[in-house]
């Protein structure tokens, strides 16, 4: 039986490299780096999550759920789309507004094929990773905890907007807004893909050539 505490550490653990790789992102501003040090940040999350019993275990419990198909098939499109709206309703404003932007930013990917790589497998990698910690693990926590639902949404959302900390005051905004209906869409539909493959599609909009 995984107690309280093995559901707060196995959230904090894994949640601890998403805090730290900005400093890495700064340090290696515009180059290809940048994309090293996040590809190494969510494979060794992935792995861990995996392969650490701890977090194995949660990953593997099961919710019980009466989901119908075509509302788990309508979160995947929905929350895309609600996703990139957010965005051009409060980050792009935001910064157009106080001009405060990111601490470092991606460069431009000039090789077609590494391209589509970052686009196809990279953004997968950031859906997965972030969707296991900020969303699976935060929930199996603050559920053993007893948490309100509320304290669970809003809280879960606080640490999944300040991993973004590097990205500006904006994205940290817009992230806390998205962090709320990805938490509280999970809380209905208890299945993590959908979330995983809305979070890559809408990341694949927000990066790709669309």
């Amino acid at each position: 039986m995984l107690t309280l505490e093995n559901r707060r550490l196995a959230f904090l653990v894994l949640a601890t490299p998403f805090f730290l790789n900005d400093i890495g992102f700064i340090a290696l501003d515009g180059s290809y780096g940048v994309y090293l040090v996040d590809y190494v940040t969510r494979v060794f999350v992935i792995f861990v999550c995996f392969t650490w019993s701890i977090s194995r275990k949660i990953i593997k419990e099961k919710h019980t759920t009466n989901s119908r198909w075509d509302l788990l098939l309508f979160a995947v499109i929905f929350l895309p789309v609600v996703g990139r709206s957010l965005y051009n309703l409060i980050e792009l404003p935001f910064v157009a507004m106080t001009g405060w932007y990111g601490l470092f930013h991606f460069g431009q990917i000039n090789n077609f094929q590494l391209y589509w790589l970052d686009l196809t497998i990279g953004l997968f990698l950031v859906a997965l990773s972030e969707e296991l910690v900020f969303r699976k693990l935060a929930l199996s926590w603050f559920l053993k905890a007893r948490r309100p639902i509320s304290q669970t949404v809003v809280i879960s959302a606080c640490f999944f907007s300040l991993m973004h900390w590097g990205s500006g005051l904006g994205r940290v905004l817009f992230t806390f807004v998205i962090g709320i209906i990805y938490m509280m869409a999970y809380l209905k539909l208890r299945k993590l893909w959908p979330l995983i493959l809305a979070h890559w599609i809408e990341d694949f909009i927000g990066f790709g050539p669309i």
